[in-house]
C-alpha cells in the first residue's frame, strides 16, 4: 500500500470570482458515474475563453439530490463534441425526482493557490442534550448537532505572494469559500467556511517571518481522489 506524504501538498482557496461559469442547458444521467449533459449545439461553457479538463471541480446546486447539491464534484471526462461532462459522483442510490433542468446551477471554480508550511484541522464535536430527570440513577444525554470544527494554518509572510494576499482578502470580505488540500498523489480534503483570522506570526531573531490564520468550517470536511494525479 502506498503511503502519503506532505511533499508537494498544495492548497487551493476558492477565488472571489469563482463559480461564475454556468453549464449550458444542463441535464443529468444518473448512475455509478454521473454524466452532466449539455446541448451539443451550444458552446460547452457560457463563459469563455476557459478550457475545462479532467481533474477540475464543479459545484452543483438545486437538483434536489443530496448526493449532488452543494458539493464539489470531480470532472473525470469532457466530451467537447457531445457537450457531456462526466463527474466522479455516484447518484445511483437517488430515488427522488430530479429537479427541472432550468432550476439547476452547475458552476465551475477558479482558485488561488496557497503555499502553507502547516495546516492543522481541529474536528468539532457533537453537542450534548441533558435529559436527566430525578427518576434516573445516572445522567442521560441525547446527541446534539455536530460542530464542523476549525483549522489553523501557517505560511511564509510575503506581500508579493498571491496566495497570501488571497487569504488577506478572504478574511476581509468574510465570504464563505471552499478550501481544498491536494496531495501529489491526488488525494484531496475539501473544506468549506470562512477565513476567520489572519495575522503576521511571531517575530524573533534569525527566523523566517510567517503568517498564521484560522479557517472556520460551516460543514464537515469530505474527501475525494483526483483521478488524473492518481494515475500520474
Amino acid at each position: 500500500m502506498a503511503r502519503e506524504s506532505t511533499l508537494r501538498f498544495e492548497f487551493m482557496l476558492e477565488n472571489a470570482l469563482s463559480a461564475n461559469a454556468d453549464l449550458v442547458t444542463p441535464g443529468i444521467v444518473a448512475g455509478a458515474t454521473t454524466t452532466v449533459k449539455t446541448d451539443p449545439t451550444d458552446p460547452l461553457w457560457d463563459t469563455t475563453p476557459v478550457t475545462y479538463r479532467p481533474g477540475e471541480l464543479l459545484l452543483i446546486k438545486e437538483t434536489g439530490w443530496a448526493s449532488l447539491d452543494d458539493k464539489v464534484h470531480m470532472i473525470t471526462a469532457v466530451n467537447a463534441v457531445s457537450g457531456d461532462v462526466t463527474i466522479a459522483t455516484n447518484t445511483s442510490a437517488e430515488t427522488d425526482p430530479l429537479a427541472a433542468f432550468g432550476d439547476m446551477v452547475i458552476n465551475a471554480f477558479t482558485w488561488d493557490e496557497v503555499c502553507l508550511s502547516e495546516f492543522t484541522p481541529n474536528p468539532g464535536s457533537p453537542g450534548e442534550i441533558d435529559v436527566t430527570t430525578m427518576c434516573d440513577v445516572e445522567r442521560v444525554n441525547l446527541p446534539g448537532l455536530p460542530t464542523p470544527g476549525t483549522a489553523n494554518f501557517t505560511g511564509m509572510f510575503d506581500l508579493e505572494d498571491d496566495g497570501m494576499n488571497a487569504m488577506i482578502a478572504a478574511q476581509a470580505d468574510g465570504e464563505t469559500r471552499y478550501f481544498v488540500g491536494v496531495s501529489r498523489r491526488g488525494q484531496m480534503a475539501v473544506f468549506h467556511g470562512v477565513v476567520s483570522a489572519f495575522a503576521p506570526g511571531t517575530m524573533t531573531v534569525e527566523s523566517a517571518l510567517t503568517y498564521t490564520g484560522n479557517f472556520t468550517l460551516d460543514q464537515s470536511p469530505y474527501y475525494m481522489i483526483n483521478p488524473v494525479l492518481a494515475a500520474a
